[in-house]
């Protein structure tokens, strides 16, 4: 009879070493069927997983921008009981303001033009009217 361990995964912030709530996560077999998936708790931390002493676990962190999933840590069990620290790197959303999207569409022109000897950014900025909204 093998030896069952207990093994748990708590995810931290890289910069501010906090936890990061609210995850989601996938948590893989070596022959690739998933075990648990979901999202983290308020610290941090997946559901406890009993497994085989011996046993390698994959762990897929779903990238916020992409929607894919990433493997991110792979860990073989040990002990009887542990939690496995993961340091990842979460973008903030409460210091993000978005803009305000408006009703109606915008007056852009995309136009290209090639650049004549003698000229540079501030004359063609002002040739086309954009000194205000290019910055010159």
């Amino acid at each position: 009879m093998n030896k069952k361990g207990l093994i748990q995964f708590r995810f931290v912030e890289l910069f501010t070493g906090k936890n990061i709530p609210n995850l989601y996560h996938v948590i893989k077999s070596e022959k690739g069927s998933t075990i648990a998936s979901g999202m983290t708790n308020s610290s941090g931390l997946t559901v406890v997983i009993s497994r085989d002493v011996g046993d390698t676990l994959y762990v897929y962190v779903k990238n916020i921008i992409t929607g894919e999933l990433k493997e991110k840590v792979r860990h073989t069990i040990i002990y009887k009981k542990e939690i496995v620290r993961v340091i990842s790197y979460k973008i903030l959303f409460d210091n993000i303001i978005l803009a305000k999207s408006t009703d109606s569409a915008g007056n852009y022109r995309y136009s290209t033009h090639k650049v004549k000897k003698g000229e540079n950014l501030s004359l063609i900025s002002k040739k086309y009217g954009c000194e205000g909204a290019c910055g010159f």
